[in-house]
């Protein structure tokens, strides 16, 4: 039953792996382990397992997946600068078009938002837009992360540069089908653009 409950729980299996010297698959078994905390919403835990898995020294796809990890938990934690970092380490290890790399764009498209920083919200928009994604199952979270960069920019007074956002968020929109989470963020957006077009916003 013990060995069982161990094949099933990342931590452990990292745990042990790294007691067994085998830090290749222990630091593979953290990042799954720091994935696992952050969906349950302990983002501090996540980072503590994301930070085991970089001491175990692994390789660059690897210590991606653990950089985000780590960048999303001190983006919680507010620690926006040193979550910049990370952000910006794993981008550049995570493969373009992924999920993860998605996700890690819009890591630092929240970093930025949150430090009114509307260059660098701005500077997000064409790699994301441009990206060949991996499958149709990276529309989605595309679409959240231009959605995060165009809500962003018009709660930072930033109308007018938001209007190139806003159109992409219509043509990615048109590539898959949207959940009813997904269409009431459309729908709260176009009415965001509307209300600021009829108030003559800059």
């Amino acid at each position: 039953m013990y060995e069982r409950a161990r094949d099933r729980d990342p931590a452990l299996v990292a745990y042990h792996a790294e007691r067994g010297k085998n830090l290749t698959r222990a630091a593979t078994a953290y990042a799954e382990a720091a994935e696992q905390a952050r969906n349950l919403g302990d983002h501090t835990l996540s980072v503590v397992h994301a930070r085991r898995g970089i001491a175990c020294g692994p390789d660059a796809p690897t210590l991606g997946a653990l950089r985000f990890e780590e960048a999303k938990g001190l983006l919680v934690a507010g620690a926006l600068a040193e979550a910049t970092t990370r952000a910006q380490e794993a981008l550049a290890m995570i493969a373009r078009g992924t999920t993860r790399w998605v996700l890690t764009v819009q890591v630092l498209a929240d970093v930025a938002g949150r430090r009114s920083d509307v260059p660098a919200l701005l500077e997000l928009l064409p790699p994301l837009a441009d990206a060949v994604l991996e499958g149709p199952h990276v529309e989605g979270p595309r679409f959240r992360a231009l959605c995060a960069i165009a809500n962003w920019l018009v709660t930072l007074g930033a109308a007018r540069e938001a209007e190139p956002v806003h159109r992409e968020v219509e043509r990615c929109a048109s590539r898959f089908t949207l959940s009813d989470h997904e269409r009431g963020t459309l729908h709260h957006l176009r009415g965001s653009s509307r209300s600021t077009a009829a108030s003559g916003a800059p």
